[in-house]
């Protein structure tokens, strides 16, 4: 799992995560699958273009019991050269008013996302890009997004293509 650098105060509306993760594929893809999972709700994309169909991912869920993931089919999403892969974190079930106790769990404290997209190429040969401290993270123009009070969207905070290659 990572999560951001930064505290936040589990009780309050805080701000989404854009996490973004570039690299290179160097070889033709025969198939491309995604897995992940999250404490509050996910969104991924791969090169700009979202990647399944799911909304509020992994779902409601009893967090200190158990965490569902998701596997995606990512055929298609991928290039041969440069690659970007972008997921937006936001409170869910985790956090805020909806998971409001005296004193918040250990995982309620950071929102945190697990993610692996299995790359198959051509030859045979295999990679797998993971979450790990080399992911960068932001906030965005999603600056609340929560179950009961839905989203504030502030499109001056919106990084410009933070979803391509090629972004600093």
């Amino acid at each position: 799992f990572i999560t951001v650098p930064w505290q936040e105060d589990p009780k309050k509306k805080n701000p989404v995560h854009y996490y973004r993760k570039e690299f290179k594929a160097d070889q033709k893809i025969k198939s491309a699958r995604v897995y992940a999972t999250a404490y509050g709700v996910y969104d991924v994309s791969i090169n700009g273009k979202k990647v399944g169909n799911r909304e509020l991912a992994p779902g409601w869920t009893s967090y200190e019991h158990r965490l569902k993931y998701q596997t995606y089919n990512a055929d298609g999403l991928l290039t041969k050269g440069a690659n970007c892969i972008s997921i937006r974190l936001a409170q869910g079930w985790a956090q805020g008013r909806i998971a409001l106790r005296a004193k918040p769990e250990k995982w309620q404290e950071n929102l945190a996302i697990l993610f692996e997209l299995h790359i198959e190429y051509a030859n045979g040969e295999t990679k797998v890009i993971k979450t790990d401290d080399s992911w960068k993270v932001s906030t965005g123009g999603l600056v609340e997004a929560t179950i009961y009070d839905g989203e504030v969207f502030d499109l001056s905070l919106e990084p410009v293509n933070w979803q391509k290659s090629g972004f600093n």
